[in-house]
This record gives C-alpha cells, structure tokens and sequence, in this order.
C-alpha cells in the first residue's frame, strides 16, 4: 500500500497497528478526522447566530453546539491515532478550530454583563488556553510534540 495518498493523508499498513484489527477499507473514511474539524469550524457562526437569538433557551442550545465541538475536537484526535491517518494539514487546521471556537466564545460572553460569573467564565477559558498553548511549546522543546496530540 501506499505510504501516502493525493491528500497527503499517510495510508496505514497493517503491520503498523500493535492492535489485531485492520484500518478502515477505503480511503475516504481517512479524511473523517479532518472532515470533522471543519465541520468545529462551520459551527461557530451558527454558534454566533445562536447566541444572538432573542430566545429563551438560546444559552443552553450554545452550550450544546460547544460542546458538540469539543467532543469533535476530542474524537477527530483519536480517529487519527487510532487510524494513523493523520496530515500536516489537518496538524494544523485542527488547534486552528480550537482557538477559533473558544475565542469567538470569549469574546461572546464578555459581549454580555454577568456579574462574577463572566469573569470566572472568562478566567476559565483564557487561562486553560495559555496553558494548553504553553504545554504544547514546551513538550515540541523536548521533542515530544506527537505525545500532545
């Protein structure tokens, strides 16, 4: 097989999986990771237009679509592990969409007043950024960037 495909996607061997199972029988089933960090990215303005909806329940149907997202930037991850199918493209697109998503977040509730809980919020959100972005330069320091991912 292949060690790589038009997309730039590595295609797994069999040989390179310590589990008794074989990847996925065809080649677009390798581009899910990647299909579904753009689709993190097409929710954001959905998110935006959510947000602004004069409805009642309009925060818990934001606080779904984030969390959805999350979950997607969680399983988009391990699909491309557990595959080996992952690309430079999708290394980079992917902590793209995760800033994109929690900086538009940001700056929505600080759009808001909210008493001591927007500033919680808030606190929250930036400091688990800085870290995760701090965690990641040094562990590409020690030549351990893939133990990230």
């Amino acid at each position: 097989m292949d060690d790589h495909n038009n997309s730039g996607l590595k295609v797994p061997d069999s040989k390179d999986h310590p589990l008794p199972w074989k990847p996925p029988p065809t080649r677009w089933i390798l581009r899910i990771p990647l299909i579904l960090t753009w689709i993190r990215i097409a929710l954001i303005p959905l998110f935006v237009f959510i947000f602004y909806l004069p409805i009642a329940n309009s925060g818990i149907v934001c606080l779904s679509i984030f969390a959805l997202a999350s979950f997607s930037d969680y399983l988009d991850g391990y699909l491309a592990r557990k595959w080996n199918c992952t690309s430079s493209f999708g290394s980079f697109l992917d902590p793209v969409a995760d800033k994109l998503l929690v900086t538009i977040a940001l700056i929505l509730l600080s759009s808001h007043r909210g008493g001591i809980l927007l500033p919680i919020c808030t606190s929250i959100i930036v400091s688990r950024e800085i870290l995760i972005s701090a965690w990641r330069e040094w562990m590409t320091a020690l030549g351990k960037r893939e133990s990230v991912s």
